[in-house]
Formats: structure tokens, C-alpha cells, sequence
């Protein structure tokens, strides 16, 4: 994953140091605050903080050079840049004192800050040189980084691990199996990217006749038709200097996001399925695909897998006994037959639907609302700390390597196709305060890896 937090973890350092006020905001977020107003007193002087929002979601056209900048204060403001929380932090962000504060507003401070509020920089005492973290958490790409990897819990101990409301002790047999790690990705400094060059008539053509010869002997599957369904396409594309609309393209070009605008059933997901094979069938590329529900993410799996392409399903894991659940009822209410009949080709998703603990037969519960673990309860990353230690560490679940809940993570790293949803707007952090505690398109979006 990228590391969006490394560029300010110094600066919220020094920022309690020397006093600043947490009871107001928390640092952390005062450094995204400050990163924002940073970008538009440098990039979009005069213009008010209305405009930060439009510029990040990519919606505004901010020229080639401008494109990596702003893409660096998406991930590293991450939430702030949200329109509605942007301004409720920087409603915080005016309650602080003038000397911790590095811009101020040039309306009436008294009153609410709307999207035509305009800051201004000014000079402050506290942590003076904080323009130059801002100034280089523009220019330095994010780095990626690694999740943490614990050791692994060892045979025959007894070990302790957190679940909603309360903690559960799991002591594991003598003899486990030899497991070995799990494969991880690499990590690079900075990604490459290379435009991507697509042609109606030679790259999807081939992918299509592509598709249809595999589906030959698959008469189940009745996501058909490829080559017919090509023809009956009608890309038009948008002339990035006038804007107007070129009707009939047979040629474009991926370079970064791009969108895809038309009616349901006029081809959208067609077009992004033949992008896909086409890169990975033709072109060795690794894709992502972004679909509109958990549902569609095994059904694209399924689909993608009959056609002999490595696709791995990422789905959140909060949720995830819930889609199963409802994946399997589906496949009962849906399927030709219940029983498999050595015809019926089985689901290629369902390996993926599985969300069972195998530490679930050494649970020492004695208790009449005894009930399976939840997913979010599974102690399978630096949740096991082993019983009686005196200095206990974070322990991995010894399983990780064959646990069928795992399959899919253990798959990423080699796979072909990544398949997942939207990330959801989940809430923002409550502001601690004295006394208190503290659209989209339902289009499928593809792009390179």
C-alpha cells in the first residue's frame, strides 16, 4: 500500500512539542488542513477553498504538469479533502491562535467557512519551517510499503486474541502443518506508467474473437456474443482542446483514469471486459477492474476465470460473511442444478466465497451463547499473543498459508486481474473537544498496473 502518513509523522512531532492545542483538532489533521491550503496559495492563488475539492477528484483539468502534484495531496490529505469535511476542519482549523496558525481568512472570521472562503499565508511561530514539509510532500512521489508480518504462533501453545466484547483463547494442537510464508508483492519507489494505445479494429477485434472461441465450449455461460457485441459499439471521444464530442472513434488512448460516459446497456462494460483481455491475453499487462457491487465482483471473477484468466476477488473484510452468505444463496436459488451433475462446470468464484476460521475447532469456549467466530474477529494478522508470556508478542495465525479464508490475498501477488468495489465514504473522525469523548458512475472503470 502507499505510505500517506510518513510526511507529516515528524512534523505532528514537533507540533505537540511545542504545545499545540489538541483539544481543538488533532495534528494529524491539522497537517492535511495545512497541505490543502498549501497547494491552492501555491498553485491556484486568489482562488477560494471551493476549488481544492473539483481539482482532486480530477473533474477539472489541471494540465499535465499539475496531474502528479495533485494526485500526491489526494492520497496524502486522504478524508480532509472531502468537500464537507474540509470545511468542518477548517472551521476547527479558525478556532486556533493566530501563532499556531500558517493562513488565515480574509472574510469575516466570525462567520462559517463556505466554499468561497479565501486564506491567505501568513506567518507563524509555531514549527516555522513546516512550508518546506508541505512543499516537498508536493514534489516527492509516495512511496509504497509493506504491511507488517509478526512471527508465526507456534504448535501446542495457548494463545489469547481480542473479539467483540471480550477475548477468546484458542490452544493450538501439537503438530501443525508445514505451511511456509505467504507470497507478498514487491514494493517499488515510484510506479511507471506507460500509455496505453487501444484500436477498435485490430486490439478489441482480436480480444473478442478471443473470447468467443474459448466460449465455444462453455454453452453455461451466457455472457456471449463478443465480436457482435463489438460491432454494435459507438465510442465517441471528447477533443481535449475544444471539448466538443468526435463521433465514431476507432482509436483511443488510456493514460491515467479515464471516464466512460453512457446509457445502461450501451456497452460500458463490454468496452472495459475487452480493454482487460486485451491486456492481459495480448499484452502480458496486470489490471484492475472497479465494479459497482460484491456481487458483480464474483460474477466478474467467475466470468473472467472461465476464460483461463488468473482474476482474484479483493472485498472488504467487515462485510464479507454477509456477501458470502448472500453469494451462496444466490448460487442455491440460481443454479441449473443443485447437486453437481459432472456437467455443470462449477463456479470458478466459489473457492473465494469461503469465510471459515480454522482455528475454530480450538476455541476453548464454555459458554451456552457460544456462536462461530465473525470475519472481523479472526485473529489471522498479529491478533495472537500467547498466554502466560511475560513479554507476549503479536503472533500471526501459523494457517495463513492454507486457510481457504485467505485465498484470495494469497493470490494477489500473482494474479492477472484484480477485482474489487469502489471504497466506501466511510465517516470522518469525530473532532475532539473539551469535555466530550472522542456519485459515482455504477460503470465498471479499468486501468493499468
Amino acid at each position: 500500500m502507499r505510505d500517506t502518513s510518513d510526511w507529516h509523522s515528524r512534523l505532528v512531532t514537533d507540533l505537540r512539542t511545542e504545545g499545540f492545542p489538541e483539544d481543538v483538532m488533532p495534528p494529524a489533521e491539522f497537517c492535511r488542513v495545512e497541505l490543502g491550503l498549501h497547494f491552492l496559495a501555491t498553485y491556484f492563488p486568489g482562488e477560494p477553498i471551493g476549488v481544492l475539492q473539483p481539482v482532486l477528484s480530477g473533474y477539472v483539468s489541471v494540465g499535465r504538469d499539475l496531474e502528479a502534484v495533485a494526485r500526491r495531496v489526494r492520497h496524502r490529505m486522504g478524508d480532509v479533502a472531502r468537500r464537507g469535511y474540509w470545511r468542518k476542519l477548517l472551521n476547527h482549523y479558525m478556532r486556533l491562535p493566530d501563532s499556531v496558525r500558517a493562513f488565515d481568512r480574509t472574510d469575516n472570521p466570525n462567520r462559517r467557512v463556505i466554499d468561497k472562503t479565501l486564506f491567505v499565508p501568513r506567518p507563524s511561530s509555531l514549527c516555522p519551517g513546516r512550508e518546506e514539509i508541505y512543499a516537498a510532500a508536493l514534489a516527492d512521489p509516495l512511496a509504497y510499503r509493506k504491511t507488517g508480518q509478526s512471527q508465526q504462533a507456534e504448535a501446542g501453545k495457548r494463545y489469547q486474541f481480542p473479539v467483540q466484547g471480550g477475548f477468546e483463547i484458542v490452544h493450538l494442537p501439537e503438530r501443525l502443518p508445514e505451511t511456509g510464508q505467504v507470497q507478498a508483492l514487491g514494493t517499488v519507489a515510484e510506479r511507471v506508467r506507460e500509455p496505453w494505445h487501444v484500436s477498435f479494429d485490430e486490439d478489441l477485434s482480436r480480444a473478442a474473437k478471443q473470447i468467443d472461441t474459448l466460449l465455444e465450449k462453455r454453452p453455461d455461460i451466457r455472457n456471449r456474443d463478443w465480436v457482435k457485441r463489438l460491432g454494435t459499439l459507438r465510442l465517441s471521444l471528447a477533443d481535449p482542446v475544444t471539448g466538443d464530442l468526435r463521433a465514431g472513434a476507432r482509436e483511443f488512448t488510456i493514460d491515467g483514469a479515464e471516464h466512460i460516459v453512457g446509457l445502461m446497456n450501451s456497452g460500458k462494460t463490454t468496452l472495459t471486459d475487452l480493454i482487460t483481455v486485451d491486456g492481459v491475453l495480448f499484452r502480458g499487462k496486470r489490471v484492475g477492474q472497479v465494479v459497482s457491487s460484491v456481487g458483480d465482483v464474483y460474477a466478474k471473477v467467475s466470468f473472467l476465470r472461465s476464460l483461463g484468466i488468473d482474476a482474484v476477488p479483493l472485498i472488504g473484510r467487515s462485510s464479507r460473511g454477509e456477501h458470502a452468505a448472500r453469494y451462496w444463496r444466490t448460487m442455491v436459488e440460481e443454479a441449473a442444478v443443485l447437486i453437481p451433475d459432472g456437467v455443470t462446470a462449477p463456479d470458478p468464484a466459489a473457492g473465494y466465497a469461503n469465510v471459515s476460521c480454522l482455528l475454530e475447532p480450538y476455541r476453548q469456549v464454555m459458554r451456552p451463547d457460544w456462536a462461530p467466530l465473525a470475519v472481523q474477529d479472526f485473529p489471522c494478522r498479529g491478533q495472537l499473543r500467547e498466554v502466560g508470556a511475560e513479554k507476549p508478542r503479536p503472533c500471526d495465525c501459523p494457517l495463513l498459508a492454507v486457510c481457504p479464508a485467505q485465498k484470495a490475498l494469497r493470490e494477489v501477488a500473482g494474479a492477472q486481474v484484480w477485482v474489487t468495489t469502489r471504497r466506501r465514504s466511510w465517516g470522518p473522525k469525530p473532532i475532539p473537544r473539551k469535555r466530550t469523548c472522542a456519485g459515482w458512475s455504477r460503470s465498471s472503470t479499468t486501468w493499468t498496473c
